[in-house]
């Protein structure tokens, strides 16, 4: 009877064993390490491989509870604030400036006979020469610089999804609390109680809640923000404006940045800190690959940028078929806006500002800096 039962044990023992001699192979594998962001994103990650696991089976502590609850409040708080922010650009300042450069540029054109004159040309100088359309050069390179903004977003996003898809699968039978391994901090100034917490694996669940709450969410928003500010800009009624909404835009997508900054204590940011994704370290052939693979990958990031900017102004559904003709027409207009009264750090003898009648031969001289500007014209 015990000699039948006892390898019965053993064979009991040998199965509850396996899975956790699977766990301790990835932990011990688990080398290489990645810093989660410092954002409402980083938050949420988080809480759904930390907390969440411990919720949803009834084992969790009062403060657990506490912080799933406030992070997912705030993330929702974010994906509101940034969704309604597209869905306003969009109605009350996008579609409006869209409006706004059509109706010059087609007031320009019917006010305008194909046999261009100056007299037809006077009415409607201001607006028509403060369009950014009409100046190829200092859209491309603002537009670009905005691309780059919406390219790093999607690398963000791209480094996650690598991050998350390296990570191996839970061992079954281990339990989902086991994705988060804890390590003890070495260092002696840290806090006694701190923890390294390394993320090394995920089941299914945690998989599908990271990508339908984080990945997906990080995505669309980048997406929508990125084409919605190439209109926005390329409608930009003045140089100025172009300016200051392209700032404006850079806020809508630091939000989530401002919301973990401002409502979520400084606590849960040192823990955030101490967690990262842990996964396996890669042989010295395959970190050459991804070296090269990395440089191949920023350089068809910056294809893209280059390139997609070219074609989006080739195509820009701001002013369709635009014939990139208002430059030529302002262009004598816009040097005569530079010619500036005095440009020096020491005020002339006779003063910049003269009273009486040597007004007219200031203006003459202020004038002459149109030869300045056709020689930068020229050189640019």
């Amino acid at each position: 009877m015990s000699a039948r039962g006892e390898p019965e044990v053993r064979e009991v023992q040998q199965v509850s064993a396996e899975p956790y001699q699977a766990l301790r192979d990835i932990v011990s594998n688990a080398n290489d390490f990645k810093p989660i962001d410092g954002d409402v994103w980083g938050a949420m990650i988080y809480v759904i491989v930390k907390d969440l696991p411990d919720v949803v089976s009834f084992s969790y502590q009062t403060e657990q509870l506490l912080r799933l609850s406030f992070v997912l409040l705030i993330g929702g708080l974010n994906l509101i604030l940034q969704g309604f922010f597209l869905v306003w650009i969009m109605k009350f300042v996008m579609l409006p400036s869209i409006r706004t450069a059509q109706d010059v540029y087609e007031e320009f054109h019917r006010k305008t006979s194909v046999d261009f004159s100056d007299d037809e040309f006077e009415g409607h100088k201001d607006q028509l020469c403060g369009l950014v359309l009409g100046n190829y050069k200092f859209m491309y390179a603002v537009l670009f610089l905005w691309m780059c903004r919406g390219a790093n977003e999607f690398l963000k996003c791209h480094r996650l999804v690598r991050y998350l898809n390296s990570l191996p699968w839970l061992p079954s039978g281990c339990t989902v609390q086991d994705q988060v391994h804890e390590e003890a901090v070495d260092d002696v100034l840290t806090a006694a109680d701190e923890e390294d917490l390394r993320l090394v694996c995920l089941n299914g669940g945690s998989r599908v809640a990271l990508f339908t709450l984080v990945v997906i969410p990080k995505i669309v928003i980048a997406g929508c923000l990125l084409v919605m500010g190439l209109v926005w800009l390329t409608a930009s009624p003045a140089y100025t404006d172009l300016i200051l909404n392209s700032l404006a835009l850079g806020f809508v997508l630091d939000i989530d940045s401002l919301l973990y900054e401002t409502f979520l204590p400084a606590r849960l940011h040192q823990s955030i800190s101490h967690m990262s994704f842990a996964m396996p370290l890669k042989a010295k052939e395959d970190e050459s690959a991804d070296i090269v693979q990395a440089y191949i990958r920023s350089g068809v990031v910056l294809t893209i940028c280059l390139v997609g900017i070219a074609v989006f102004l080739q195509f820009q559904p701001v002013v369709p078929g635009y014939d990139w003709d208002v430059y030529h027409y302002c262009k004598s207009f816009i040097l005569e806006k530079q010619a500036v009264w005095c440009f020096s750090f020491t005020v002339p003898e006779e003063g910049c500002f003269p009273y009486g009648g040597d007004t007219i031969a200031k203006l003459d001289n202020a004038l002459s800096v149109e030869k300045l500007g056709d020689t930068i014209e020229k050189s640019l």
